[in-house]
């Protein structure tokens, strides 16, 4: 790490994958901001968990679905900020000709333009010479899913602002990205277990959580990489 118990923000934080980036990044010596949108209980019960404020960890919310609201928010946190995970994301399974505009304005706000805002609102607040961003992904982007129109629209789109902040903010401001495959079931498809995806993977199991977090980690302080996008997705971008 560059510098001693540095300050992390994960965003959507509190449930899922960003539970377990919040988890290996506090068990590593990090201290985390945990960001929420609504999920309040699960984002105090893991900051309990995880040693609260004696450890240098906190809390926070934040409607991600307002990116004008973006750098107020940033504004409010320590100077000292030195890295943020957009991990945050809405998933909406809805084709082209059936998506609304609300549907499609909600995911364009909160996987591309808030995790877009945060990364100039970090260059602009912290006071560190060297920070760091990490943005989740999609092993999707590689492909266009029609089932899926503004979520993969957007994840293309953060992805292309990965590579792009990351010239234009270098020497600072690292920029990367991480691409994942299945880890859990979408929300309100756990009953089918992904069993129909997971036949389909070279590796035929889901992505560990665990493993995902310890990539981010990696990617989060690794000093030598910018502008790199990392697949973490038992081999299913290969298909």
């Amino acid at each position: 790490m560059p510098i001693e118990a540095p300050l992390v923000l994960v965003t959507g934080g509190a449930k899922r994958v960003g539970a377990e980036i919040v988890r290996t990044l506090a068990r590593n010596g990090a201290r985390v901001i945990i960001h929420y949108g609504t999920s309040q209980t699960e984002a105090e019960q893991l900051f309990s968990e995880i040693g609260g404020s004696v450890c240098g960890h906190a809390c926070v919310q934040f409607d991600l679905a307002n990116p004008a609201g973006v750098p107020e928010f940033v504004g409010s946190l320590p100077n000292d900020l030195f890295g943020i995970v957009n991990n945050a994301s809405v998933f909406r399974r809805v084709t082209m000709p059936n998506e609304t505009d609300e549907q499609a304005t909600l995911q364009y706000n909160v996987n591309f333009h808030s995790p877009f805002a945060l990364m100039k609102a970090l260059a602009e607040h912290s006071i560190l010479p060297e920070i760091s961003v990490v943005n989740m992904l999609d092993q999707a982007i590689t492909s266009t899913p029609a089932e899926s129109c503004s979520y993969i629209l957007s994840k293309k789109m953060l992805a292309e602002a990965t590579k792009l902040a990351a010239r234009q903010y270098a020497p600072r401001m690292r920029v990367n990205g991480i691409c994942p495959g299945p880890v859990f079931p979408p929300v309100g498809l756990e009953h089918l277990k992904m069993a129909k995806t997971l036949s389909t993977l070279p590796l035929a199991r889901p992505v560990d959580a665990s493993d995902l977090a310890e990539a981010v980690r990696m990617v989060l302080f690794n000093r030598s990489m910018t502008g790199s996008i990392l697949n973490v997705d038992c081999g299913q971008s290969l298909l």
